[in-house]
């Protein structure tokens, strides 16, 4: 399990550092922000698609699920990184099947590019 998370890191890492600099450290929280608030507002109305990244979800993302994923970007956001990268890898062990694992790794890999 370690050598694949390590693996992982490394090819997030380099997708995920790229991206933030393309779209500077602000836009790449907000855009994600952005996102989850999509999903929220399709799990409050039900006349509502949820979509990520502009794409429609094929699978509905449980409310625990979104909620724990909000409160790490809440952290990464506030500048808690050491926080968010917990809650993140919690993230991804608790939910291994998410639609939302690759974005949860690539945060943890901007936040420790950040380091």
């Amino acid at each position: 399990m370690k050598t694949f998370l390590i693996t992982c890191f490394c090819i997030f890492i380099t997708l995920s550092v790229s991206f933030a600099e393309e779209k500077g450290e602000e836009d790449y929280w907000k855009e994600l922000k952005k996102n989850v608030e999509s999903i929220k507002q399709a799990q409050n109305d039900p006349t509502k698609e949820a979509f990520w990244k502009g794409e429609k979800l094929n699978r509905e993302i449980g409310v625990d699920e979104l909620d724990m994923f909000d409160i790490g970007l809440g952290h990464a956001i506030a500048g808690n990184n050491d926080e968010a990268i917990k809650t993140f890898y919690s993230f991804i062990n608790k939910f291994p099947k998410s639609p939302l694992k690759d974005d949860a790794f690539s945060v943890m890999n901007t936040l420790l590019a950040m380091d």
